[in-house]
């Protein structure tokens, strides 16, 4: 056997052993799956220095995607981190792609400009607010029906994501894998005469940030709901009944729209 073929065996060994320990401390309860995820994606420091300047993380809130950034080819190798300089919405940054909760990884911000950063992404005047309507699962198309909402409130959007969040973790692999849906009542697809998935969802207004696009909703028997899981094979879907308050709001919204789906 050939030295590539006992490197590719041993590694193939140790990665059985380690996930066998992992396993071992999943089930005996050592560790929580979501603290070993967390752990092992979430550990970055929270300042960076490139350059004799100090840039912080945290300027923006975890609902927060970065979206839409542009590398040069400059980049700085940090403690086995590569980070690239990006100027969002004016401020100088620099992006660690690889890191952080997301897959769009993390961004840190000068620290003279911090503050003032912090308080433009808090500020709901700096986002445009939108509704996307699509038949089922086609969203992201080009039958995808999407409307600009100019007089959203923000804390209205604010409590609809607070209460999906709790949930639907969309950066939990295992909940995602195995589909919670204790706590959720099915309804026969078929037995709606017209279905049509609701995406809400804010981006800021220079381009840089976005929130989660994968919380569905749908308006069924003038009740909103929180489409948590679909079962293709029983074409029952499993959904939760959002807050009346809550639900009273966005089913007005929604009716408001001039679109071509009709929603009931």
């Amino acid at each position: 056997m050939n030295k590539t073929g006992q490197k590719s065996r041993v590694s193939f060994k140790m990665i059985v052993v380690a996930s066998a320990a992992v396993l071992m401390m999943l089930l005996a309860g050592c560790v929580p799956w979501g603290e070993l995820v967390s752990n092992a994606w979430d550990q970055v420091p929270e300042t960076v220095s490139a350059e004799g300047r100090t840039y912080r993380t945290g300027f923006y809130s975890d609902d927060l995607w970065p979206v839409n950034l542009e590398h040069s080819e400059e980049k700085y190798e940090i403690d086995g981190v590569t980070y690239y300089p990006v100027e969002v919405g004016g401020f100088d940054c620099l992006h660690a792609p690889h890191t952080g909760g997301t897959t769009n990884g993390t961004l840190y911000c000068l620290d003279s400009q911090w503050e003032e950063a912090k308080e433009h992404y808090a500020d709901p005047e700096n986002f445009s607010y939108y509704c996307e309507i699509t038949p089922p699962w086609i969203a992201g198309t080009e039958k995808s029906d999407i409307h600009r909402i100019d007089d959203m409130d923000p804390e209205m959007f604010d409590a609809l994501g607070n209460w999906s969040e709790k949930r639907n973790d969309p950066f939990d692999a295992v909940e995602q894998t195995l589909g919670d849906i204790q706590e959720a009542d099915p309804i026969y697809l078929p037995s709606i005469p017209e279905f049509y998935c609701l995406f809400f969802y804010k981006q800021s207004n220079d381009g840089c940030f976005v929130t989660f696009q994968g919380d569905k909703f749908s308006i069924i028997d003038g009740k909103l709901y929180y489409i948590r899981y679909y079962s293709g094979k029983e074409e029952l879907l499993h959904v939760i009944e959002v807050p009346e308050e809550t639900a009273s709001y966005f089913i007005d919204l929604v009716h408001s729209l001039d679109s071509p789906y009709h929603l009931e």
